[in-house]
């Protein structure tokens, strides 16, 4: 997960530090103290973000009697075997990159004018988050014999420092630049570098994520394993 202070907010820091570390953990009980179930993980993951979400309005209540209200944006991922949801709020975005193609999948919560101003975050109510899902490493009828990619596949989410400077094709290239057998901390370094080169004047946070890697790296068995269940998770 990436969560980025919004900066017209006061004490955005605080805030984005609280939702790490209480989403995080509603999201880990549930898929480890709970018998879970993939066709709920969808609206579990609704509820825990807007539990959180009170949790946070209810810890800094003094502070938002002061109007100093400590919004922050929301960007993360789950993966669970072949499934894999994304889910969002604010303008930090996820990104896949399959081969040589990069999509965003996060959808913007930014308004029309020419600041871009944010419509909705953390810190605020009532709250739309988005949540998706679909199948990274599958398609069609989501066998083990229809693998989804050919060479190059990442998932990656970031903050807006990153996609304020750095363009999509940029993080395309970066990414999966045959020339740069780099590891991808090296690569999100890179990005980084890039980032930095632009005299930005916000944070930037990226965490990306070798899918194909993972895949080269399972046995035939696990490669089986993976492609079950089939069905795939409601996402209503």
């Amino acid at each position: 997960m990436v969560c980025d202070g919004v900066s017209a907010s006061s004490h955005g820091e605080k805030g984005s530090t609280f939702v790490i570390r209480h989403l995080s953990s509603k999201i880990m009980n549930y898929l480890y103290t709970n018998n879970f179930q993939l066709q709920n993980v969808h609206e579990r993951l609704l509820k825990y973000i807007n539990e959180t979400n009170l949790e946070l309005l209810q810890e800094f209540k003094q502070e938002i009697e002061k109007e100093k209200v400590p919004k922050t944006t929301l960007v993360g991922v789950l993966v669970i075997g072949q499934w894999l949801w994304t889910f969002n709020i604010g303008d930090s975005r996820s990104f896949v990159i399959k081969d040589h193609l990069i999509s965003q999948i996060s959808v913007d919560d930014i308004g029309t004018g020419a600041t871009h101003e944010i419509t909705q975050a953390l810190g605020q109510v009532p709250l739309s988050p988005h949540v998706s899902v679909f199948n990274w490493a599958f398609e069609g009828d989501y066998t083990a014999e229809n693998i989804a990619f050919d060479h190059n596949y990442y998932f990656l989410i970031c903050s807006d420092g990153l996609t304020d400077k750095v363009s999509s094709e940029e993080i395309l290239k970066i990414l999966t630049d045959p020339n740069n057998d780099g590891s991808v901390q090296e690569k999100v370094e890179s990005l980084y570098i890039l980032t930095m080169e632009q005299k930005i004047d916000d944070n930037v946070s990226i965490i990306a994520v070798d899918l194909a890697q993972y895949f080269k790296n399972l046995s035939p068995i696990q490669i089986i394993k993976l492609s079950y269940p089939k069905r795939k998770p409601d996402n209503e």
